[in-house]
């Protein structure tokens, strides 16, 4: 089985939390929302971008995740017709990546409909 690369799952991280920064720059508010997602060592900021609205972020992180799952995917039919440059390793990390990012899609959707419901039924 070939080495597995982090580097690119945490420049992505790196970058999704200096997203991150600069939606919602209060520095509670971005340590507490790193130590739920288990970033407290990831401290290198990316260069600074504009500001990103809440739409189009979310749309780049659905969009990553389908890349991901369509990644995966070929990876699976590459080993199913015998490609000797892949191996069941790589095909079950690069399933696991997938199913990972699809549930934590599905978790963030699940807070935002909990939190639209909550501001919904407060009393005005």
């Amino acid at each position: 089985m070939s080495g597995i690369e982090t580097s690119p799952m945490l420049a992505q991280l790196r970058n999704l939390q200096s997203q991150v920064h600069q939606v919602n720059p209060g520095p509670k508010a971005v340590a507490g929302l790193s130590e739920q997602m288990g970033l407290q060592g990831l401290t290198g900021q990316a260069p600074a971008i504009q500001k990103a609205d809440f739409s189009q972020l979310f749309s780049r992180a659905i969009n990553n995740v389908n890349d991901i799952q369509k990644h995966s995917n070929m990876t699976a039919t590459r080993y199913e017709q015998g490609d000797p440059s892949i191996d069941i390793g790589r095909v079950m990390l690069e399933s696991q990546k997938s199913s990972l990012a699809f549930e934590t899609t599905l978790q963030v959707r699940n807070r935002l409909v909990s939190a639209y419901q909550d501001i919904m039924n407060m009393p005005v």
